[in-house]
């Protein structure tokens, strides 16, 4: 069994936005101490809204993932996409900002 690697009360944040087919995304992505991802928030300008949700869920996701151990360049490279090999969700636009801003190594 992959123990989850606990994160230290306070941490490194940086927050960015990002827009998906019309809608407006904000994240914060939280560091390990050596700099490591450790956690990703994500959000919509629109709270309340079912995207709002959704857009959480998958971030916890991703977040225990990386906790896990799971490679974020991995994560990009699983999620789905269209025949151009655009991200067909948010979250594959997140992970595609991340590695364009260099976050993802």
């Amino acid at each position: 069994m992959i123990t989850r690697e606990k994160l230290p009360t306070r941490r490194e944040a940086e927050h960015f936005e990002f827009v998906f087919r019309g809608r407006k995304f904000e994240v914060g992505v939280g560091r390990h101490p050596d700099g490591r991802i450790a956690e990703v928030f994500l959000s919509t300008a629109k709270s309340g809204a079912e995207m709002q949700a959704i857009a959480r869920d998958a971030a916890i996701t991703i977040s225990i993932m990386l906790q896990h151990g799971a490679p974020l360049p991995v994560l990009r490279a699983a999620v789905t996409r269209d025949h151009d090999g655009n991200a067909d969700s948010p979250i594959g636009a997140l992970l595609d900002r991340m590695h364009e801003l260099e976050i993802i190594q």
